[in-house]
């Protein structure tokens, strides 16, 4: 009869336990064709553009997300493909497949994905920060001469689902962004001996 309670008692804790696990997740959809905005397009920063400029991504580029508890913010990043400091990044173990999600599949014109249903594990309520990333070869946080690369801005929703209640998708603080060639540092080496070149000819002069 004891072990029958004891058994009664440990089953319902556990119960208790999953429900509670279950209700402290949030997920979000992660998709950015059935948001307001957030279409990503080629851009020149200057060294070129990987694609006709202002035109949608193709299925070459994969998307990823990086998160924040809270509201969170981010440097300054005037060439846009920056490494986000202060978020982390959702990594694809324990997410479903097709996360890092692919451009211009599933029915999704050029610039859009339709990803999955994503699970932030430390979520429980209040605002909460992302930061979309999207890349071209190898890993956007990895070697910049992976290829070209870019970032949305990062921006808070007031609030995400849990438990069992439908997934969000991105509100309006997803705004369009763009993709852009990263120099190889043989540029920058070259551009600062073209302008010690011209320096010392100016002082000759």
């Amino acid at each position: 009869m004891k072990r029958t309670i004891v058994a009664s008692i440990l089953g319902i804790a556990a119960s208790v336990a999953t429900v509670a696990s279950s209700y402290g997740q949030g997920h979000i959809w992660f998709d950015n064709y059935n948001s307001p905005a957030g279409k990503v397009t080629y851009g020149d920063s200057g060294y070129g553009s990987p694609g006709p400029v202002g035109t949608g991504v193709d299925s070459s580029y994969q998307a990823a997300l990086y998160y924040g508890l809270g509201t969170v913010s981010e440097p300054a990043d005037p060439d846009g493909t920056a490494i986000p400091q202060n978020l982390q990044l959702l990594t694809a173990s324990g997410q479903p497949a097709g996360y890092p999600a692919m451009f211009a599949i599933n029915g999704a014109p050029p610039g859009y994905f339709k990803g999955p249903i994503l699970t932030i594990p430390d979520y429980i309520n209040g605002p909460i920060t992302f930061e979309i990333v999207v890349w071209k070869g190898g890993t956007y946080y990895g070697d910049p001469l992976n290829g070209p690369r870019g970032h949305s801005a990062a921006f808070t929703m007031a609030s995400i689902t849990t438990g069992s209640l439908a997934a969000n998708i991105f509100d309006s603080g997803l705004t369009d962004f763009q993709v852009f060639l990263i120099p190889e540092p043989s540029t920058f080496a070259l551009a600062g001996l073209g302008a010690a070149a011209l320096l010392i000819f100016r002082l000759r002069k």
